[in-house]
């Protein structure tokens, strides 16, 4: 089940990393396999909770702590750990992940 789950966040990592450099979602759904609603819920999940998952994150990886906005912060961070990673991370910090 592991490599499975691995694969579904890459593929949101895929798509959140899109929606970061100002895709549309229209192009983004007609080039990937998850829906046009699902790519939104997405990128609202990740607006919703940045603040929380960036004082998380920004504890455990130092080197993000000087990204504040959230385009920034969220590049920055897939580039450093990826998502799955930094899931994981926040979930071993108490925070909540889908």
């Amino acid at each position: 089940m592991a490599p499975r789950r691995w694969h579904l966040w890459s593929i949101q990592q895929t798509i959140l990393w899109l929606i970061l450099y100002e895709q549309p979602i229209s192009r983004i759904s007609s080039e990937h396999p998850p829906s046009r609603r699902t790519i939104s819920r997405w990128k609202a999940w990740l607006q919703l909770m940045h603040e929380s998952y960036m004082s998380i994150l920004k504890a455990r990886l130092s080197e993000l702590c000087c990204h504040q906005d959230f385009t920034g912060f969220w590049l920055e961070c897939f580039k450093r750990t990826g998502l799955a990673d930094a899931m994981f991370y926040i979930q071993q910090g108490g925070g909540s992940v889908p």
